[in-house]
């Protein structure tokens, strides 16, 4: 009888802890959402804006075309980054 008290007290505390961590996901999840709409949209702007210039300086500077095309490749990984987590 003693061992199912204990069972039962670990279990309860086991579900407890599960429902602690349910909520702050949830706390955590509200406070990230306005976060991460505002690093899409700082990431898809530093995208156009590096895609564009890539493109007016082809023929004039190499050199900047090619540090716009990694800033590019950076924004397009950090855009995957970004919306990863609302894809549960």
């Amino acid at each position: 009888l003693e061992n199912d008290e204990e069972m039962f007290k670990r279990v309860s505390q086991l579900v407890q802890l599960h429902q602690y961590c349910i909520y702050f996901f949830d706390l955590l999840n509200t406070i990230t959402n306005s976060i991460l709409v505002i690093g899409m949209l700082s990431v898809i702007i530093g995208c156009s804006v590096s895609g564009c210039v890539m493109v007016l300086e082809f023929k004039r500077d190499m050199n900047i075309v090619l540090k716009m095309g990694f800033v590019y490749i950076v924004c397009v990984e950090c855009l995957f980054l970004v919306s990863f987590p609302s894809q549960k």
